[in-house]
């Protein structure tokens, strides 16, 4: 999306009323181009972001599961049969909507 597309705009009746074509032609890619590569870069910078919060779920997900493997065995059992049952309620859930985000932001665009 590119930025400033009024002004842009008000440059560009400008350019074609003292018919300068050839500058407003040169005007619009180079407002297309920076659009193009600042939404390249913010879906790159969003995709980063994702790729942070995937690995802390996932991390916060196996520091449950140690917490588990830490208690007396006689508890461990029912521990780990209630802490499964949150973790594919709370983190699986959560780590599946954030790669599948990832995954339509990582796609080339056309």
């Amino acid at each position: 999306m590119i930025a400033d597309l009024p002004t842009v705009a008000g440059e560009l009746v400008e350019l074609v009323k003292a018919l300068q074509l050839e500058k407003a032609r040169q005007l619009a890619q180079e407002a297309r181009r920076v659009a193009v590569s600042s939404h390249l870069e913010g879906r790159q910078q969003t995709v980063h972001e994702l790729t942070l919060a995937i690995a802390e779920a996932k991390r916060q997900r196996a520091r449950l599961f140690q917490e588990v493997v830490a208690l007396p065995e006689s508890q461990r059992l029912f521990a780990r049969a209630e802490v499964e049952n949150i973790c594919r309620s709370l983190f699986d859930a959560e780590i599946a909507l954030l790669t599948t985000r990832k995954r339509q932001l990582s796609r080339p665009t056309r």
